[in-house]
């Protein structure tokens, strides 16, 4: 399923970085832990092999029990394979939720009303609608301590 059939009597110096990551997953998997870390599990890897990582990382959660941690940058990894999001920045923990309300809380359209505490222009307002955040642009914000 996650495909190192083949690679099984190469030396790992000679294995490309997409092969080694396949490898190394599957070597954390050989004492059946409870909980299995990942650190950029598809890094390097071609789009065929993240889906193939992606299934295989599903079916061992699900049929084996086994809690994954996963730490990433990929997106697609997080909503493929999360239910649940953990954003860290600067030692703090900035958001535990859902992968689909964390995405509908800060995609949506926002306004911003800015209203002057100057007396004199009181009846001045300006309104302006932002565009959606994508995912992307909200984990940056995260990390750069922006609590949007």
């Amino acid at each position: 399923m996650i495909g190192i059939e083949d690679l099984l009597s190469v030396p790992v110096r000679q294995l490309n970085l997409g092969q080694r990551m396949r490898c190394e997953i599957v070597s954390a998997l050989l004492h059946t832990p409870e909980i299995l870390f990942l650190d950029e599990p598809t890094l390097g890897l071609d789009a065929r092999s993240k889906v193939s990582v992606h299934k295989f990382i599903k079916r061992i959660n699900k049929r084996q029990g086994v809690t994954v941690i996963l730490t990433t940058h990929d997106m697609a990894d997080i909503e493929a394979l999360t239910e649940r999001v953990i954003v860290i920045g600067n030692g703090k923990k900035l958001y535990d939720g859902n992968f689909f309300d964390i995405r509908k809380e800060y995609s949506s359209v926002k306004k911003i009303v800015i209203k002057s505490s100057d007396p004199r222009k009181s009846k001045f307002t300006a309104e302006y609608s932002i565009k959606p955040f994508s995912l992307d642009e909200i984990i940056s914000l995260f990390y750069s301590g922006l609590h949007i």
